[in-house]
């Protein structure tokens, strides 16, 4: 008995150490939201309130248009199975994870029933008002997306955002001193290299050089370094161009 109280005694600390490292972590972790804007097909992550990625989208029809309003993460799901709308009363059958599977290779249900954040096997549909209401997306974006949220991220769906216009404002308002340094652009982390080597080709149709870098994920970077107030410029001029980016810090000067 006195041999199984000592054990207690020394494994209560190391559970405590564990717990108050488990609470410290999630007190740290980075609060994300998603906002989608239907007028410019346009997706936004914001992380602690500033503009992290933006990824094209196709959006609702007119005649099935997607539902504006608050909503949140409800599920994530690897390779999902698509099941068309009523299809036990219409007589369809499942489509299985693959190529063919209209919801491409990730789905972030949301709180709103039967509604979605996906991906798609139809990639000429991006940038148009085409779908059932869902929220499609490159199946390289929204395996990137995915990453990035958990169940219980706000999403906010609206028109139009009020900050949607240009930028310089807010730029200059970020002002050097303040971030000094220099930084990377990024503009996309994929799963798959061959994903990275077309958003590489992408950017040099563009005008822009590009390098990939492994690091658990291909993540491709514009070979320039620069100061935080270009990167912001950077970043504005290649999210018009339907790019989405990521700026992080590289090292003092």
């Amino acid at each position: 008995m006195a041999g199984g109280l000592k054990k207690i005694i020394l494994v209560l600390p190391l559970l405590l150490c564990f717990l108050t490292m488990s609470f410290t972590a999630l007190g740290e972790a980075p609060e994300r939201k998603i906002v989608i804007e239907l007028s410019n097909f346009r997706l936004f992550l914001y992380q602690d309130g500033v503009k992290i990625r933006v990824y094209p989208v196709a959006i609702g029809s007119s005649v099935s248009p997607t539902p504006v309003g608050e909503a949140k993460i409800a599920s994530r799901v690897y390779y999902p199975t698509y099941y068309p709308r009523d299809w036990g009363k219409k007589g369809l059958s499942p489509v299985l994870p693959g190529p063919d599977n209209p919801v491409g290779t990730r789905w972030l249900g949301l709180s709103l029933p039967n509604y979605g954040i996906h991906g798609t096997n139809n990639p000429g549909s991006i940038g148009k008002a085409v779908s059932e209401g869902c929220i499609r997306m490159f199946n390289e974006d929204v395996e990137e997306l995915f990453e990035m949220v958990r169940v219980g991220t706000p999403v906010r769906i609206v028109q139009k955002k009020d900050d949607s216009g240009w930028p310089q404002e807010q730029v200059e308002k970020l002002s050097p001193e303040v971030n000094p340094g220099l930084f990377l652009v990024q503009v996309g982390a994929f799963e798959h290299k061959n994903n990275a080597l077309r958003e590489q080709g992408k950017l040099k149709a563009a005008g822009y050089t590009a390098e990939i870098y492994s690091n658990g994920l291909f993540q491709v970077c514009l070979a320039d370094y620069f100061s935080w107030l270009d990167a912001k410029l950077v970043q504005f001029e290649l999210e018009r161009l339907g790019f989405g980016v990521f700026i992080k810090f590289y090292k003092e000067e």
